[in-house]
C-alpha cells in the first residue's frame, strides 16, 4: 500500500470512529453529516480557488449513486489516534 493510500486509510478510520463515538453520545446522524459536509467545503473553499472548488462539487455530486452506507468501526488502534494525531488524545 502507498504511503498516500495508507494515510488515506487512517484518516478515514479516525473520522469513522469520532463520528461513531458522537453517534453514541446521543448526537443525530443527520448533523454529524452535515457538520462533516460544512467542513468539507470549508476546507476544499480554501485550498482551491473558484473553478477547482466547482469543479471538485460538480465530481462530488457525480458520485452520489456510488456512496454506500455508513459502516461503522467499533475499535481503532489506539495509537492510529494518538500517535499520531496532535489534536486527539
Amino acid at each position: 500500500m502507498k504511503k498516500d493510500e495508507m494515510e488515506l486509510e487512517r484518516m478515514a478510520e479516525i473520522i469513522n470512529y469520532i463520528s461513531g463515538k458522537l453517534m453514541d453520545d446521543g448526537n443525530s446522524p443527520e448533523l454529524i453529516a452535515g457538520v462533516l459536509a460544512a467542513c468539507s467545503l470549508s476546507i476544499y473553499r480554501s485550498v482551491l480557488n473558484d473553478e477547482e472548488y466547482e469543479s471538485m462539487i460538480d465530481e462530488i455530486s457525480k458520485c452520489r449513486g456510488q456512496v454506500g452506507p455508513f459502516m461503522r468501526r467499533t475499535e481503532v488502534d489506539a495509537t492510529t489516534i494518538t500517535r499520531r494525531s496532535k489534536y486527539l488524545h
